[in-house]
């Protein structure tokens, strides 16, 4: 049986009306169960190379008190090859794991992106395996 641990330092990073803040906590208390998911401009088939390409649609999932997006790109950006193509982190959190799965489950199936290929449909199978 493998032994898991968690690092002993949370930092989190906030962007409040425009101001950025970034909040420490020593030993923080655990609970619940999260998941993060990077959605990148790749194609899986090829072996998950990167792709360019303008993002003719891009509609994230909400956030909630439970969803966390992360992104740098916004409808009719372009990925280009001289960035990293990753498109949004997701980061969903549960009570408990299969709350979380459920979660990241319904946020990839509603995650909305046009134009060039991404892994979406690749992390969606990998969700439900």
């Amino acid at each position: 049986m493998s032994t898991y641990y968690f690092f002993s330092l949370l930092c989190i990073t906030l962007h409040d009306e425009g101001k950025k803040r970034t909040l420490w906590r020593r030993n923080p208390i655990v609970t619940g169960h999260a998941f993060d998911a990077r959605i990148y401009a790749e194609n899986v088939s090829k072996g998950f190379l990167p792709v360019t390409g303008i993002l003719h649609h891009y509609r994230p999932v909400p956030v909630s008190s439970t969803v966390w997006v992360e992104t740098r790109v916004e409808q009719g950006d372009t990925v280009s090859m001289h960035y990293d193509p990753m498109i949004a982190k997701l980061v969903v959190w549960g009570e408990n794991w299969v709350v979380a799965l459920v979660k990241m489950k319904d946020c990839l199936s509603k995650f909305q992106v046009a134009g060039l290929p991404t892994n979406i449909n690749f992390l969606q199978k990998l969700a439900n395996h």
